[in-house]
């Protein structure tokens, strides 16, 4: 099937955290690691990524949607075994605060990236794949899959946010795979090391494996969390993620970590690649390249 199987997983309660707030000069200091320096000075959210509503002359296609239970939202063959796809729709009283997430992290990309790319975002308060209900987000071709089960329960603004980064990384990274370096990411890693999961975390998923608590003993050989480990894809997805939403802690631990930096600088350069004219593929605006 064409359609990406289930992955990830936010078995019980994500971990706590709360909102980011990036500066330009902290975004910047990772995003232009090994890639030259440039002199800026302190700016918030929205310069540091271009959200000015005036620079979006193309009208974004992208829906963000809340499904009630009668809608088909899922790819058609995931409705059949093993995979069995079912979810719960999205409290009423979330639905404000979900679309406004998802909303400002659109626009953190050229909106004809995202209209080539992705059709739907779907928030849902719960979703089931393989008997297993633990997911908490997944793709297709050109829709994403996001679990809020609300704020009082560890569904933070940043944890969605990410989610979302890190489900359309892996559409972004399937579309444009001959702009991402494949073999220098896995010379990063350790000698004599292999992703652990050959079904692209799924089988990690079910074993409760869990992708939001970073583990300090991983961080040496590059990782931030134990599923990372699942598949080079598991694992660009949340350096993908945390570099769009992650909070000061993350840029700790690109300065401190080599492994964890020489990603991060391999994922900036597939995010600022030139896929189409004057497009920063939603990584940087175009006035600091």
């Amino acid at each position: 099937m064409s359609e990406q199987l289930p992955i990830h997983n936010s078995k019980n309660t994500p971990n706590e955290v709360n909102k980011a707030s990036i500066s330009r000069r902290e975004f910047l200091k990772a995003s232009l690691l090994g890639l030259g320096g440039i002199a800026v000075g302190d700016y918030g959210i929205n310069e540091a990524f271009g959200l000015q509503e005036d620079e979006e002359k193309v009208k974004v296609k992208t829906k963000v949607l809340f499904p009630k239970k009668i809608d088909n939202i899922f790819p058609r063959e995931w409705s059949q075994t093993p995979i069995i796809a079912t979810f719960l729709p999205l409290d009423k009283s979330e639905e404000k605060r979900s679309r406004g997430i998802i909303e400002l992290a659109l626009k953190k990309y050229d909106p004809k990236v995202l209209n080539d790319n992705l059709t739907s975002v779907y928030l849902v308060s719960a979703m089931s794949f393989y008997e297993n209900n633990s997911f908490g987000g997944t793709y297709s071709s050109d829709a994403v899959y996001i679990r809020n089960e609300g704020h009082a329960s560890g569904y933070t603004d940043q944890y969605i946010e990410e989610t979302f980064h890190k489900e359309f990384s892996s559409i972004l990274l399937r579309n444009n795979t001959h702009f991402f370096d494949r073999e220098s990411w896995n010379n990063i890693n350790p000698n004599n090391f292999s992703y652990q999961d050959p079904s692209n975390g799924v089988d990690n998923a079910g074993n409760g494996i869990k992708d939001d608590i970073v583990q300090n003993s991983l961080l040496e050989d590059g990782f931030l969390t134990e599923y990372q480990r699942s598949s080079l894809e598991q694992d660009f997805n949340k350096i993908s993620g945390m570099l769009f939403s992650g909070e000061e802690e993350f840029w700790e631990i690109v300065d401190t970590y080599p492994r964890v930096k020489k990603k991060v600088q391999l994922a900036i350069k597939f995010y600022n690649n030139r896929t189409y004219a004057n497009t920063k593929l939603g990584f940087l605006s175009s006035d600091v390249r």
